[in-house]
């Protein structure tokens, strides 16, 4: 899910995030884009649109599957998203953006970004705040995810959290993820299996 569906990079980066990143990129890496302005000027429209205009959906009956360079993609279509079909981007917009974001995230500093923001804005403030409520690793890995969707979530996920036995507090948050109460996620609840990965495994080698 690098760049084909849900966001750029390891965390999903999109919405306001994702214009930071492509702030970074214009300013430290002009270069992947030399000639080609309109991928600096897809900034501030979010990934999931561009992703539903650029195939599958409305009058858009399939994806370009090629690169700037006639290169296949090679990755698979995902005929999500048509609910954010608007339109106002094209199936070349959506070739441009994954060829020049492929391009950047072979970039080790560009790596190094995304994952530093996702700590700093995310992992470190989702850790602080279970700690501090006498949570667990295993509750801030979940809480972090929900706040990769939305502080405001992930802040009432906490909350709940905080009025249950410790043996349901992942549940509790997990559950809020999709509450209308904390301004949820409804009908996600097909992400409790992927969100509970990282719990798994750090249970396995601790």
């Amino acid at each position: 899910m690098s760049y084909a569906v849900g966001g750029v990079g390891i965390d999903h980066t999109d919405s306001g995030t994702l214009e930071k990143l492509m702030d970074y990129l214009k300013e430290d890496h002009p270069e992947l884009a030399p000639e080609a302005d309109r991928f600096f000027e897809l900034r501030g429209i979010n990934f999931n649109r561009i992703r539903g205009n650029g195939g599958g959906c409305g009058s858009n009956t399939e994806e370009i599957k090629v690169d700037l360079d006639g290169v296949p993609f090679g990755h698979s279509s995902y005929e999500k998203y048509c609910a954010n079909y608007d339109g106002s981007t094209s199936r070349e917009d959506w070739q441009i953006f994954r060829h020049w974001i492929r391009a950047a995230l072979r970039q080790r500093d560009v790596q190094r970004y995304i994952i530093e923001r996702w700590i700093n804005d995310e992992w470190l403030t989702s850790y602080q705040a279970v700690m501090d409520a006498g949570g667990t690793v295993e509750e801030a890995m979940v809480n972090s995810r929900i706040r990769n969707s939305s502080p405001f979530t992930a802040n009432c996920a906490l909350k709940k959290a905080n009025e249950v036995a410790p043996a349901y507090r992942i549940k509790t948050q997990l559950e809020a993820y999709t509450s209308k109460e904390c301004k949820g996620k409804e009908g996600h609840e097909r992400r409790f299996g992927e969100m509970l990965r990282p719990v798994a495994l750090y249970r396995h080698f601790r």
